[in-house]
């Protein structure tokens, strides 16, 4: 065997004369790990018997539960024996190759290193199931073993059988959880190495043009093409160490592997509009490096099955385009704002214009590809339910990067119908605005009427799936007091309705502009109605729209298909029983302590009028003033998460820490409003 290496570089990354010394209780520490696999084969072993005489029909019990527990833990200790011995033995000749050339060694001097380093990120990861496996066993079934197998009284003389079987247990686990403490702590793993090798990682594996490094005359250009608040763009703003453009998946792949080898994060970015930045920027301080999939933007459209695949990088405007020009007849329910990149609207949910008739986006999404921790490439069926629910609404990046979506398309009629309808705020609007939140969740779902309230106005902006004359004769019925007639109507085709309630007129080829403006600061945060507001209290809230300071909300229907979806279908909760969403916004140039106190106090006021058992919020209206995410260990934890997360997410925020911990238990995907991992023993 080749003894220990003593050089000063490996690969390419400088070692300390101290490193052979951490190098050699690595290795030691593998193979420990190795000839463990032997003994968790056995414990698994004779737990599943055990398991199976807790659960026979013939056996008497005192404690029912403990079978359940059994039962759960089987499950985990599956795991361990799929990801670790199987994946050794049968899968994977280079593994095989470790464990005949360190099991077989009489001494630590004889360990190869280069094994070593080759699989620390590989065996990483398998230690982290096992760990948690191993966890999981000692925690619910030695329990079992102890208080309902000792106890119980089992018929056929079962009882001594048991009883050995628990000695053998016992006796395994000694090695085995000294073996797992080693794996979990003591072992470094890569995500301790310079961002300098983070760096020569990509140059390695990526063409140079799409990497930008700091040091790069085009970064700060990169950097600023989809920045939408100059909040973010200031000296003191923490950026990412290099920007990635892939072409096509194999970039992503790399890009996170060289991540996670050399332990730099990676955040996503596809459109730019996080309201609070986190897609291209850190609130702490922190070493991270940006994936962004704006050259990940084909739209595919199948106008024979209605479906289209889209990467993530298009942006809402251009998914329209495409779709329509294929077909004028297919549409798509998503947002209003054509800028908005695909890939973090849509794991958000995605709201938009009819989302009453089709419901969310995500409501559509039939598959999806997604680099995951591990670098690798999955779509629907390679990733699982439980991953590919997490994914449609459980906010960006915190699971892995979703490269591309398929959608169902939905019909349009050849022409729709949409009005713009404002009212001075003194000329009757709290009227109009206590009967809208009746009508808007109620009315056929075919209409949709949203509210914007700025200055003096409160602007009633429609879209009707129908003719001029039908939408008239149910305005009459349903909504008089907006005193709406034909003569407000604007008929056009569906594309051109998305570009007339962007912008104000039915240029569609406008829908394609990526353009951004840093003039412009903004803040914004979110809410939601489930109780009618009485018209004295819309009274108070109009009277804020007269200070100096105001700014905007957007107040957006929910009812027809929203109601009818069961709130954990997907990650948005928000769903039977909400009247109506609020988005407020401000703007501001220069000093804006004046616009952004308004805006807290507004919010205060607003607190006794919206959901408050748990104040819902929509994640795609990212706020960091309701929470941020505590990181202990390198991990964040789940009751930290709890905090943003349930106002988000209400009751699925556990089922996503849960995804989380099974997919991404280290954290890799991480900000400061990302997903946390529900781990053993947290909840």
């Amino acid at each position: 065997m080749p003894s220990l290496r003593s050089s000063s570089t490996y690969r390419g990354v400088r070692t300390r004369p101290a490193d052979n010394f951490y190098m050699k209780i690595r290795a030691a520490g593998y193979r420990l790990m190795l000839e463990t696999f032997k003994t968790v084969h056995e414990a698994a072993r004779v737990y599943d018997t055990a398991a199976w005489q807790l659960g026979h029909p013939l056996c008497d019990w005192p404690e029912r539960k403990a079978a359940r527990q059994a039962k759960r833990a089987r499950k985990a200790f599956i795991l361990a024996q799929m990801d670790g011995p199987t994946i050794i033995g049968d899968k994977d000749p280079l593994w095989a190759d470790l464990f005949s050339s360190t099991v077989s060694s009489s001494s630590d001097s004889d360990i190869d290193l280069s094994h070593v380093y080759s699989f620390d990120l590989c065996f990483n990861e398998i230690c982290t199931d096992i760990c948690r496996a191993l966890h999981f066993f000692r925690t619910h079934i030695e329990d079992a073993v102890r208080n309902s197998l000792g106890q119980a009284v089992f018929k056929h003389n079962t009882l001594a059988s048991c009883e050995k079987q628990k000695m053998a247990m016992r006796k395994g686990f000694a090695l085995a959880f000294l073996v797992s403490f080693l794996s979990c702590h003591l072992i470094p793993v890569p995500s301790q190495a310079s961002s300098d090798g983070f760096l020569q990682c990509l140059r390695e594996k990526l063409p140079s043009e799409l990497v930008f490094e700091q040091g790069s005359s085009s970064f700060t250009t990169v950097l600023v093409s989809s920045i939408r608040n100059p909040k973010f763009f200031t000296n003191t703003t923490v950026r990412p160490l290099c920007i990635v453009t892939p072409t096509d998946a194999t970039h992503v792949q790399a890009a996170v592997r060289c991540g996670r080898w050399h332990g730099v994060r990676l955040r996503v970015r596809s459109g730019g509009h996080d309201y609070e930045g986190l897609s291209y920027r850190s609130a702490r301080f922190e070493v991270f490096g940006v994936v962004d999939l704006a050259k990940l933007r084909t739209v595919s459209v199948d106008r024979f099955e209605s479906t289209a695949w889209v990467d993530s990088g298009a942006t809402v405007g251009e998914l329209y385009y495409t779709i329509a020009k294929n077909n004028p007849r297919l549409g798509f329910p998503s947002g209003v704002c054509s800028t908005i990149g695909v890939g973090g609207h849509f794991s958000g949910g995605a709201i938009g214009m009819m989302m009453r008739k089709h419901g969310l986006s995500i409501d559509k999404v039939i598959d999806a590809k997604l680099v995951n921790a591990n670098g690798d490439l999955l779509d629907r069926a390679g990733m699982g339910e439980d991953l590919f629910w997490a994914i449609r609404g459980g906010g960006g990046e915190s699971f892995g990067i979703v490269l591309s979506w398929k959608v169902q398309l939905v019909h349009v009629p050849s022409i729709v119908t949409v009005f713009n309808i404002g009212k001075a705020l003194d000329q009757g609007t709290v009227e109009i605005l206590t009967k809208w939140q009746e009508v808007g969740p109620s009315v056929t779902d075919d209409l949709t009427i949203r509210v914007i309230v700025q200055r003096d106005q409160a602007l009633f902006q429609a879209l009707f799936l129908g003719t001029c004359r039908l939408l008239a004769v149910t305005m009459r019925s349903k909504f008089p007091e907006l005193n709406m007639t034909t003569a407000d109507c604007h008929s056009m085709t569906w594309l051109e309705s998305a570009a007339f309630i962007n912008s104000g007129n039915t240029d569609v080829e406008a829908l394609l502009s990526r353009n951004t403006s840093l003039s412009t600061f903004t803040k914004n945060k979110s809410d939601y109605v489930r109780t009618a507001i009485s018209k004295l209290d819309w009274s108070n809230i109009i009277s804020w729209f007269e200070m100096n300071a105001a700014g905007m909300i957007i107040l957006e229907p929910h009812g027809g298909f929203m109601g009818t979806v069961p709130a954990a279908a997907t990650p948005y909760p928000h769903r039977n029983g909400v009247l109506f969403n609020i988005q407020y916004i401000v703007f501001w140039q220069g000093d804006g302590t004046a616009t952004t106190t308004w805006l807290a106090n507004f919010y205060e006021l607003m607190g006794k009028h919206v959901s408050n058992n748990t104040r819902e919020a929509y994640v795609n209206y990212r706020d960091l003033d309701i929470g941020q995410n505590v990181v202990v260990g390198d991990v964040s934890t789940f009751d930290g998460g709890k905090v943003w997360g349930e106002q988000y997410f209400m009751s699925n925020f556990e089922r996503l820490a849960s995804v989380k911990a099974a997919v991404d238990p280290t954290d890799y995907f991480r900000n400061e409003q990302s997903i946390p991992p529900l781990l053993q023993g947290q909840k």
